[in-house]
Formats: C-alpha cells, structure tokens, sequence
C-alpha cells in the first residue's frame, strides 16, 4: 500500500499498515494493448510487467514480481515470489501466492501487495502474510493462509474521492487485519485471531474461530464473534484495553447487531440504538448511547444499558444487568412484555451483488446472517439487575435474584424464587411474586406486594402502601404515613413512626401501631374509608375532650364490612389510634394516646393502656379494661367484662348481662332505656339486662348512676315544648317507675346488695347499703326533683327527708354535668342523652 495512515489499525495488534510498500526499478515488459496470456519464468528478467489496455492473464515466477494490470480485465497470479500487484482499472483477478521479503532493511510481515485499483476486483492472498486493498469498485478478497491486511479500497486516494464500494473479504488461516472502509463490506476471519473494521456502510463481519476483534464503524453494522473470546464494537474503537476512549461524536454512529456466539465476549454498541446477544460464555457488554437491546444468552454475563432507553435480558445464568442512564426495561432471564419486539436485528440483509466483466464471481459463498437467539434457556440463574438513573421496568423471573431500582421511579418484580427488591430512590411498584423475598422501598411513596411465601417488607422513608398477600409476612411500615395490608396466612405488621393504616386480614395476625396515630383492622378492614359519613365521628369520638385523632371534615373514607375472620393481636403504641378487632377474638391494646378501639364481633380482650381511651367491645362476650386516664368502656351486645382502671371514667354494660368496674376515681355508670308512650300511659323498656357494679361508691369516689333515655317515635311531641319542660317530665317519669330495693345495713361483705330496677332492666350494686347513704352528708333539698340538681360535683339523685332516710322516695337516677355534656347531641335525634339536653331553643 503506497498510503495507509487513514487506516486505523495501530492499536488493534501486530499489524503496522503504516509501512509503505516496497518499491524496486526491474526492467519493464510492456504487453501493449492486445488480449496477453503469459508466464514470466525463472530465467525471466524482466519481472516488471504493464499490462496495457487488453484483458491479461499473467503467471509470475519465484522472483519479486512487479504486475499493474492497466486497462482490462486482467487475471494476475504472482506464484512464489513476493510481489507487488495492481490490478488497474475494470474488473480484475489477482492471486499473491507465497513470498517473503525485507524492504529498506525494515522486516515487512506481508509477503504479497496486491490492489485492485479500479473495477470490482477479487483477491487471493493464498499463503503468506499479505496486503490487500480493493480500491475502486466492489471487490472480493480471501487472505488465505497467513496475517493478512485487507483494505476494502483505495487509501492512497483522498477519502472523499475514493471509491465506497461493497467489498468481500475472507481472511482464511491466520490472524488477520481488514478494513472496508466506504461500501457495504462483508468479512469473514477464518481461524486465527482477526482484526476487523467495518468503516463506513452498512457491513457484515463473522469472526468464526478464535479471539477477533471488530469494529463496525459509520452504519448499521452486523457482527458475529463465532467461538473464541471476541471483541466488538459498534461504531469506531480508539484505544486498547482498559484505555478506551468511544468519543463524544454523537451523529456518527449506526443501529448495529452483536452475536458473541462461543466464548466469554466484550461488546460495546457505543453511539445508535444496538441489539446484542452474548450467547455461550461470560459476556461483558455496553448498550452506550441510543436505545440499545441486550440479551446475554447462557452464561453469567456483565451487562450496563448506559445511556437511552434500553431493553435487557440477562438470559441463562446468574448474571449482573444495570440499565445506568435512561428509562430501561430489565429481564433477568428471557422474559418479554406483550406488545415488544423481542429482537431487533434483521434476519434478511441485503446480499450486494458484484459483477466481475461477465466473469464467474468468486465470491459467492455464504455472507453473515442474524439469527433470533433461543429465548427458552432452562438456566435461570440468581441475577443482579440494576436499573439506574430513569424510569426503569425489572423483572427477576426465575432464580434468587437482587434487584435494584436505584433512582427514578420503577416498577420492580421478583418473580420466582427468594428475591432481595429494593426500589431506592423514587415513586416505586416493587412486587416479590413466588418465593421468601425481602422488599424494600427506600425514600419515596412507594407501593410494594410479598406475593406468595413468607415475605419481609420494609417501607422505609415516605408513605407507602405495602401488601404481604399470601404467607406469613412481616411488614415494618418505615416513616411515613403508610398503608399496610397483612392479607392471608398469619402476619405481623410494624407500623413504626408516622400516621399509619394496617389491615390484617385474613387469619391470625399481630400488629404494633408504634408511633403515630394509626388506624387498625384486624379482620378485613374497612374496603373503603370514610369518615366524612353522618353520624360515623361521633362513634368515633363520642366525648370531644379525649381529642379524636382524625379529622371528621377532610379525613379519609369509611364504611364498615364484616367479614370472617379469626384472632388478631394488636398494639397501639404511642399516639392517638384507632384499632378495629372486627371477626374473631381479638387482643387488642391501645398502649399510650388517646386510642378509639372496636372489638368488633367475638370475645375481644381490649385494653386502653394510658391515656384518655374510648373502648368498644361491640359483639361478643368482651372483657374491656381503660387502663389509665379518663376512659369510657361500652361493653355492647353480649354479657360483658368492663373495669375502668384508673382516674374517672364512664361505663355502659350495654345489652346483655354485665359485669362492671369503675376502679379508681370517680365514675359515672351508664344504662339504656326507651322512652314509649301508647296513649295513654308511657313507659320504658331496656335489653340491657342485668348489670352488677363491684365497686360503687357513695363517698369517696362519689360514683354515679345514670340513665341514657331513647325516646321512641310515639312519645315525640308529647313531652313539652321547651328543653326544660322535657327534661322535667323525663325525670318524672324516671322518679315513678324506677324500684329501688335498699340493701340491709352491714359493714364489708355482710353488707346486702341496693337493686335498682326500670323497664325490665337491673342494677345491682353490690355490697352497698342504706347505712352508705347516711353517711353522704347531703342537705334533703338539693334532690328536691331529678334534673335540678345543683350539685355539680356528682352524688346519687336520692330524694332523701330531713334525716336522709324517706324509705319510699329513693330515686335511682343521678346527674354530672361533665358527663352530660358529653353525651346529650341535639334534638330532635331519635337517639339521645336526655339526662343534659343542649342545643334547642
């Protein structure tokens, strides 16, 4: 090659294009312009042959030939001999054989020079190390045996002259160099260790045996690295090793396609939106810039996306995917999404032609073809993927996997197998699938599903919705104000810090608020809440002073749903919670704050802890203890436990027989009563059945007895006119129809139990007696009539005498008007505190 610096070969090996080639003056045989046909022999001096215009075929001999076909289309075999070849203009055929020579004293590694100038050209460098330039045209070259460099056309022209014309090489035995340079070249290396270079168009390359090197340069390249370890790149490679530098050119670069094929192969797409496949082997590869497709194939393969939106598949074996830059889509395995290409490469390029003058093409072998890889490796592999920077879209398919969303918001699943999810930074969908996975979401409102098996889910920072699905799962909400679902199996749920929801579903499941004013179920929860609907805050917060944890006006939605459940355990932990028992016997504590808890149906054990609780056993036979603070206990329908603990608390046994405690301080006992009136006659009724108060006191505690009066649509309008006139007739009623049994004098336990009995409900309290009430020290007249109490300090409404001992004017009803303000809402309600009415005029 007279000019070989435009080929960029310096760093890819052994090669050293940038020698010129040998130049010697022999004498010169001029053949003119005639068809010739001819041998140069051995005793032959004149080894320097021109051709002229004709359509030659000369035969050279063991000498240094020197051969320029001219004009014509020639047919040049140098034989033995180093030779130096040009083919000229048309279409010509050259073949090099073998040589060896020194030029200038400078060792050259390439036996024969052969160019084919102009014209579509074919060149045989058989044996030895050859240099090959097609030149003009679209020529076909086979290096045969030994290192050959082969130029697909004319460097010693100015590129911009210079022909791009679509070249064939085949490199044959030995470790090869070929540039195509312009044109839409095809390139086979044969054995040996290659050195390819596509240049500009759209060019074919297959490595076949051992380590080769190819670069596809300007165009939308096909590379095949065939067995070995190969290297390949898509657009320009400039440096060696671990010093590569793929440059900063963004508009110079093609949509090419990699196979790695055998071998543990390195690929870089470098600028355009590449495919690669890294079929057998440890495969190393970079998507670089432009929306790239990746599979790796069998084998643990290394994988990074770069830049763009990239597409890839770690195939069989445990392999390591990171998408880096851009919104990727991340397979572990050979997974696809409906409505994607699962590969890009076209399986049918363009074959060119190339006409040789009507002679017989020499070339007419098989040119590289993409293949789909197989997609169905049984190799699953534990992988690590990783998306980036970006939007991403992973899946771990089979295999314990270790998947990473890193920044962005993403969508990860596990799929099979025990998967390690972490979403990182960002908004992220992170789902376990099949298998024991541990969840993790990282800062952001993340949203995570364990899917089937025993899962660990970790919400972390921000407020999360987190889901175990089915198994025994462990859920720790993180910070946040977080959502948290156990579903089925027996689960144990962490709300830790923030304002958190937890619904634990189906059978038996543990639950700790912690921190925060949380809202739990315990059996199905609430499908939707709201606590915007009438009448749900006052059964949320029926006394105002306990400072209800949500706000009735914008909290979020409720409505109550029953469903079967077993026993679930839940701790509120500090802050004001709302707890839901619902189906099953539950265990439920409310630990410190001001906590709202429904046992909902079955036999709930339910307990305040410290502060000021609101506790409702609902159906079932509970057993309800306030703990400390000022608490009130309604038991509901069944026969209840209640015992209200310490400070002074309020107490309703509700239906059934009950079993009540008010403690220490002082307490105010509750009943139901409905108020009916048939024309003619009012009376009351009561299912609260019959209740025994353990510890009333008179004195110290100075508890109180009261009576919550429903009046029935039949007694409306019938009672008065005014808040006051109501009240009176109320407790006039009340006055007449309670029977009150004094208990016998005594002192401790031979004391007789007081009854108090009114529309078929009973009060026993028991061990106390009339010898109780003498010691009350109360002037007769402040319990002239019930309703105008003026002690506002509590006691029991007793129409006592001037000694405090009328036997036939007990009453059984009693005022505080802290109490009453708490539960009198306003007329005209259908269910009301008639003992303090408020609000009508």
């Amino acid at each position: 090659m007279s000019d070989r610096n435009d080929v960029a070969y310096d760093n890819w090996g052994e090669c050293d294009p940038n020698q010129d080639p040998p130049y010697i003056e022999p004498p010169v045989l001029q053949l003119g312009d005639d068809d010739n046909v001819g041998t140069l022999t051995s005793d032959f001096d004149a080894d320097h042959v021109e051709a002229g215009k004709g359509n030659d075929s000369i035969f050279g001999n063991a000498n240094f030939n020197y051969m320029d076909g001219e004009q014509g289309a020639d047919s040049l075999w140098g034989l033995d001999g180093d030779d130096y070849i040009l083919g000229g203009e048309d279409d010509d055929f050259i073949w090099g054989y073998d040589g060896d020579f020194n030029y200038l004293g400078y060792p050259v590694s390439d036996d024969d020079y052969l160019n084919g100038e102009g014209g579509n050209d074919c060149l045989w460098g058989e044996y030895g190390d050859d240099d090959m330039i097609g030149g003009f045209g679209s020529d076909a070259m086979w290096g045969g045996d030994g290192a050959d460099v082969m130029s697909g056309d004319d460097a010693t022209v100015d590129i911009d002259k210079s022909g791009d014309g679509n070249d064939w090489m085949d490199g044959g035995a030995g470790d090869d160099c070929m540039d195509g340079e312009g044109g839409d070249d095809v390139m086979w290396g044969g054995t040996g260790e290659d050195l390819m270079q596509g240049g500009s168009g759209n060019d074919r390359m297959a490595g076949q045996s051992e380590a080769d090197r190819m670069a596809g340069g300007l165009g939308d390249d096909l590379m095949l690295g065939g067995t070995g370890d190969d290297e390949m790149f898509g657009d320009v490679r400039i440096g060696l090793g671990p010093n590569l530098n793929y440059g900063t050119d963004t508009t110079k670069h093609g949509d090419d396609c990699m196979y790695g094929g055998d071998g543990n192969d390195e690929m870089d797409g470098q600028g355009g939106n590449d495919s690669m496949f890294g079929g057998n082997g440890r495969d190393l590869m970079f998507g670089g810039r432009g929306h790239d497709q990746m599979s790796g194939g069998e084998g643990k393969d290394t994988m990074n996306g770069d830049a763009g939106r990239d597409l890839m598949r770690g195939g069989g074996g445990s392999d390591i995917v990171d998408g880096s830059a851009g919104h990727d889509i991340i397979f572990g395995d050979n997974g696809n999404i409906a409505g994607l290409d699962k590969y890009d490469c076209e399986e049918d390029w363009t074959c060119h032609n190339i006409s040789f003058g009507g002679q017989p093409a020499k070339h007419d072998g098989p040119v590289p073809v993409a293949e789909a890889p197989e997609g169905d490796s049984e190799d699953i592999g534990n992988d690590i993927l990783t998306g980036g920077s970006g939007n991403d879209w992973i899946f771990g398919e089979g295999g314990n996997d270790r998947l990473y969303g890193q920044r962005g918001h993403d969508f990860v699943s596990g799929g099979e197998g025990d998967d390690k999810v972490c979403g990182n930074a960002g908004n992220d969908t992170l789902a376990g699938d099949q298998g024991n996975d541990l969840i993790r979401g990282g800062s952001g409102n993340d949203s995570a599903y364990g899917g089937t098996g025993a899962d660990r889910i970790y919400g972390d920072d921000g407020d999360d919705m987190l889901k175990g699905d089915d198994g025994w799962d462990r859920i720790w909400g993180g910070s946040g104000d977080d959502w948290i679902e156990g579903n089925n199996d027996n689960d144990v749920l962490y709300g830790d810090s923030g304002n958190d929801i937890m619904q634990g579903n189906a059978h038996d499941d543990q639950m700790w608020g912690d921190d925060g004013n949380d809202i739990m179920f315990g059996g199905h929860g609430l499908s939707d809440l709201d606590l915007n609907q009438d009448g749900i805050c006052e059964d949320y917060s029926p006394r105002p002073e306990l400072s209800a944890p949500y706000d009735c006006e914008n909290g979020p939605d409720v409505s109550r749903e029953a469903k079967e459940d077993e026993a679930d355990q839940m701790w509120g932990g500090s802050g004001n919670d709302i707890m839901f028992g619902q189906e099953g016997g539950d265990s439920i504590s409310g630990d410190s704050g001001n906590d709202v808890i429904f046992g909902g149906v079955g036999n709930d054990s339910i307990s305040g802890g410290t502060g000021n609780d609101t506790l409702f056993g609902e159906e079932g036979n509970d057993n309800i203890s306030g703990g400390d603070g000022d608490d009130f206990l309604g038991g509901g329908v069944g026969n209840d436990t209640l015992n209200g603990g310490d400070d002074d608390d309020y107490i309703l046994g509700g239906e059934g027989d009950d079993d009540l405690t008010g403690g220490d301080g002082k307490d105010v006992f509750f009943s139901d009563l409905t108020l009916s009136y048939d024309g003619e006659e009012y009376s009351f009724s009561s299912n609260d059945g019959t209740d025994i108060i353990r510890d009333f006191d008179f004195n110290e505690d100075q508890d109180v007895i009261g009576f919550r009066v429903t009046v029935d649509e039949s007694a409306e309008g019938t009672l008065g006119s005014t808040v006051a006139q109501i009240r009176t007739k109320i407790f006039e009623l009340l006055d007449d129809q309670a029977v009150v049994t004094e208990g016998n004098a005594g002192v401790g336990t031979s004391a007789a139990d007081t009854t108090i009995q009114i529309g078929g409900h009973t009060i026993i309290l028991q061990d106390v007696n009339w010898q109780d009430v003498t010691a009350f020290d109360i002037p007769a007249t402040t319990f002239s009539s019930l309703g105008q109490d003026s002690n506002l300090s509590g006691g029991v409404g007793i129409n006592g005498t001037a000694n405090g001992l009328d036997s036939g004017g007990y009453t059984a009803i009693a005022s505080w008007d802290q109490a009453n303000d708490i539960y009198c809402p306003e007329l005209p309600e259908v269910e009301d505190w008639y003992c303090h009415v408020t609000g009508v005029n």
